[in-house]
């Protein structure tokens, strides 16, 4: 190896080690022993073909990572190799404060992991089943604030690494365990410091952290005992340099709260799924193992028999039931970006958001109402960002621009139930996102009955035409705000979860 090493060092013989099969695996064989013999990583040999890993990375060939892991003996051995020599070095008995040491055992093999793994395929799947994600965050954690010549480097590869594997799904998992390694002391120690890593720290903040929080299981990597008096779910920490960057943390930190608050209330309670009867001229709202589902598509559902008769006679669930199963079946055959309790969840966190932002949204529906009259709408929650308000939209306008033969019959079935459910159901499309993966759901909110419908709709009847809305905006409000406190008298502001204790 010794020999290899020199004639890589040597301008004159340094392609053709570069070009010759098998050196890399030579290299990486002896790595593997040296780390199986339970070496110090700063011995000769395993710093010898650390420093050949160095040089190959920057030698402009690209790094041949079939030949590192044949000879180290597979992708899963290499993977135990990786995170076993990076534990190593930040555990070997000088490794804090990291040294420049530390950096030159790091910066190449973090290089080719960079280069050769792109986040899919065996060699990714290697890596998350050894976990990479967590070690390569408690990497970026020990250099949060290094200023060492070749630490921009270390810490650029990390981030790197992680933002590629959260851009993929399944990234919740991922995202997970990054959090449980500490990424948030690493995210607001780099924003404190000119350690020219904003731009990844932006896209963090901006779009990968906030569209994560609709997941239970990355909510529960943050969870931590929160009271009412609780405002942040981090401590504040110093001032950022960067007042943008600090905003978005600010914006985080606030809805991360605000989330985990849902969470703890959700693994309290005794929640009990609660759905309407699908014939919409039925008002039963029942627990979903009280109601029958039609045995052929298996996604209406109904209180009777006669209720089931009724809608497949007359309401026209003869004409898309085979539609709706072809749809679940194009469903089953993809793989689920959410898991069963995320799904779950997502319909817990979607109630309690309708409820929160309840107020302002009956504004905009009366603005719909009275610009649109006669017009169906629905509410589309767009997590993919985070979260604001829903947005009002025409049914005429619908959330999936290209939707398959099934996807169109299904919304075009809901659009007429919510018309016979005379303003019972409302419907709400999702949007959530895993990784750079959107997918839509529909989370139709019901109610015992249309009062709430009703009013609104004569709130917008009562608004002269022409006139300029913003000067009915406080009378507006001020009907609004007593239509839902008739409503949360009558009881309808909680129709989807029972027992659900959902943070004020």
């Amino acid at each position: 190896m010794k020999l290899i090493i020199d004639f890589q060092g040597n301008s004159a013989t340094a392609s053709l080690v570069s070009e010759t099969p098998g050196v890399r695996a030579v290299i990486a064989r002896a790595w593997g022993v040296y780390l199986n013999d339970e070496r110090n990583v700063d011995e000769p040999g395993v710093a010898d073909a650390i420093q050949f890993i160095n040089r190959d990375t920057q030698s402009g060939h690209p790094p041949n990572i079939h030949e590192y892991t044949e000879g180290v003996g597979g992708l899963d051995r290499f993977a135990v190799c990786v995170l076993y020599h990076i534990d190593r070095v930040l555990r070997r008995p000088h490794g804090y404060p990291v040294s420049n040491t530390t950096v030159f055992l790091l910066k190449g093999l973090l290089r080719l992991l960079v280069e050769s793994d792109d986040g899919q395929g065996p060699l990714a799947t290697a890596l998350l089943t050894s976990g990479i994600i967590g070690t390569i965050t408690l990497v970026l954690c020990s250099f949060d604030a290094s200023t060492l010549e070749g630490a921009d480097d270390v810490r650029k590869r990390c981030f790197n690494l992680l933002t590629r594997r959260f851009d993929l799904s399944p990234s919740y998992p991922s995202l997970a365990e990054s959090f449980k390694s500490n990424l948030v002391h690493a995210i607001t120690t780099c924003a404190q410091n000119d350690l020219r890593m904003d731009d990844f720290l932006r896209t963090l903040l901006q779009r990968v952290l906030p569209r994560s929080l609709i997941s239970h299981t990355v909510l529960s990597a943050i969870d931590r005992p929160v009271d009412k008096d609780t405002v942040l779910l981090f401590p504040q920490p110093d001032p950022f340099r960067d007042s943008e960057l600090f905003q978005l943390w600010d914006r985080f930190n606030k809805t991360a709260l605000r989330n985990v608050r849902i969470l703890q209330a959700y693994n309290k309670a005794v929640s009990t799924s609660v759905l309407g009867c699908d014939n919409m001229k039925c008002e039963q709202i029942r627990r979903k193992n009280e109601l029958m589902r039609c045995s052929s598509c298996r996604a209406i559902y109904y209180c009777s028999t006669a209720c089931q008769a009724l809608d497949w006679y007359e309401d026209g669930h003869r004409d898309v039931c085979s539609h709706l199963r072809n749809l679940r079946l194009e469903f089953a055959a993809e793989p689920e970006t959410l898991s069963t309790r995320d799904r779950s969840f997502l319909h817990a966190l979607v109630h309690y958001d309708y409820e929160r932002t309840l107020r302002r949204s009956c504004v905009d529906k009366i603005g719909f109402i009275r610009q649109n009259p006669g017009e169906q709408f629905y509410l589309l929650f767009d997590y993919t960002r985070g979260f604001e308000r829903p947005q009002v939209r025409p049914v005429g306008s619908p959330p999936d621009p290209n939707p398959s033969e099934g996807s169109a019959t299904q919304w075009a079935d809901q659009i007429a139930r919510a018309a016979r459910s005379g303003g019972r159901l409302n419907l709400v499309v999702v949007l959530v996102a895993d990784g750079e993966h959107i997918s839509r759901r529909m989370v139709p909110v019901r109610s015992p009955t249309s009062a709430l419908h009703d009013g609104l709709s004569q709130i917008a009847g009562r608004i002269t035409s022409g006139a300029d809305l913003a000067a009915f905006t406080p009378r507006i409000m001020e009907d609004v705000s007593s239509l839902l406190r008739e409503r949360k008298e009558r009881g309808d502001h909680r129709p989807v979860w029972q027992r659900l204790v959902v943070p004020e």
